[in-house]
């Protein structure tokens, strides 16, 4: 990341996802910026419909050469930390350095939309304007239960498990029942994978087939 501009953002907003009903979740990757001068800087959410965002911390670094590249090998830099604190500043931050934010969803237990959205906004004593980056919140989440609370399968034979899924967050989506990787067999059965879409807001019954792969007494499962 050059230092020419020095407001850059890396990356340039904030994504938390997925969200279930309830939770909390820390964005993927931190956001923020490079120091254009020496200050003191603190980071605040804006924009935001209902108070379920925070600042929940913020990290110092600094652009530093990789040692010990191989010959002829192009100059690298990575980032590496210097300080931080939890929660919204200030912290003293030297231009150059980096200054990261990390912010939290905590998502209602009755979400009313799919996507929250919110701003985060960096200001210091000698930062010439506010900087803001956006924050965008994905709600997804789905219910599984098991209609069969137990199954008997004959040596040889094959059995159906009934499951129920039902969306409670979120848009459209596709959920995979599997068991292990390709040939994984565990207590002595094995599982054809299935894939089932359920719609937002829907419930959707699917069957599975589980089938026996060698003679062994099995427990209910």
């Amino acid at each position: 990341m050059s230092l020419t501009h020095p407001l850059e953002f890396f990356p340039p907003t904030f994504v938390i996802s997925p969200v279930a009903p309830g939770t909390s979740k820390a964005a993927r990757e931190r956001s923020g910026i490079f120091a254009p001068v020496d200050s003191d800087f603190s980071v605040h959410i804006e924009d935001a419909v209902l108070p379920l965002f925070s600042v929940s911390e913020l990290v110092v670094s600094e652009l530093k050469d990789i040692p010990d590249l191989p010959p002829g090998h192009a100059p690298l830099q990575q980032l590496v930390q210097l300080r931080s604190i939890s929660g919204s500043g200030p912290i003293a931050v030297r231009a150059g350095q980096v200054l990261l934010a990390t912010i939290t969803f905590t998502a209602p237990a009755s979400p009313d939309r799919d996507t929250f959205t919110a701003t985060a906004v960096i200001t210091g004593g000698r930062l010439p304007d506010p900087v803001k980056i956006p924050i965008t919140a994905f709600m997804a989440a789905v219910r599984v239960d098991l209609v069969d609370k137990a199954i008997n399968i004959v040596q040889g034979q094959s059995a159906g498990a009934r499951v129920s899924v039902r969306s409670l967050a979120g848009g459209d989506t596709t959920v995979r029942f599997f068991l292990g990787g390709p040939g994984f067999t565990a207590f002595g059965i094995s599982m054809d994978p299935v894939s089932v879409s359920v719609k937002e807001g829907r419930r959707f019954l699917s069957t599975y087939t589980i089938t026996p792969v060698k003679a062994q007494r099995l427990a209910p499962i």
